[in-house]
């Protein structure tokens, strides 16, 4: 089914090479798949054709950090804080690499404004982690209480 999506994509890409969704779709396709250097190849090129595209860069993000490159990951996802701020799931996401990183204040600041903002962040977490336990295996880190508490809270 997604090499199929992909092979579509490509077809529109064919047809119409400035139409920056179908670049955008077809990297979200690839990210499926986890062949996280096309979907990055394919959100820069969206981004390219529409340089106010949110979420290109919140996705080019995530890819980012599903390679380990934060560094690139915190600069897309800023990006796209920048171009809508009242988006909770995007500093959700920073502050992810920001736990990764285990930098505990921007951690906690990026976890608050999404709180704030209104988005659950404890069912977001689970969604993704189903447990605090697991995220810290996963990352092989104790989070502090205080942020645990936010991703575990409901």
């Amino acid at each position: 089914m997604i090499s199929e999506a992909i092979s579509d994509f490509s077809k529109v890409i064919e047809l119409e090479p400035d139409y920056a969704d179908a670049y955008y779709d077809r990297g979200v396709a690839h990210g499926k798949k986890r062949d996280f250097d096309l979907a990055i190849k394919d959100y820069t090129k969206a981004i390219q054709l529409n340089a106010i595209y949110t979420n290109a860069y919140c996705n080019r993000g995530s890819a980012y950090f599903c390679k380990g490159e934060f560094d690139l990951a915190i600069a897309d996802y800023t990006k796209a804080i920048e171009m809508d701020p009242n988006s909770g799931e995007v500093y959700c996401n920073r502050g992810l690499v920001w736990l990764v990183r285990q930098n505990w204040d921007n951690a906690r600041e990026d976890l608050a404004a999404a709180k704030r903002i209104g988005l659950d962040v404890s069912t977001w977490f689970h969604k993704l982690y189903k447990s605090v336990e697991n995220f810290e295996r996963i990352i092989d880190v104790k989070l502090p209480e205080d942020i645990a508490v936010i991703l575990t809270s409901q």
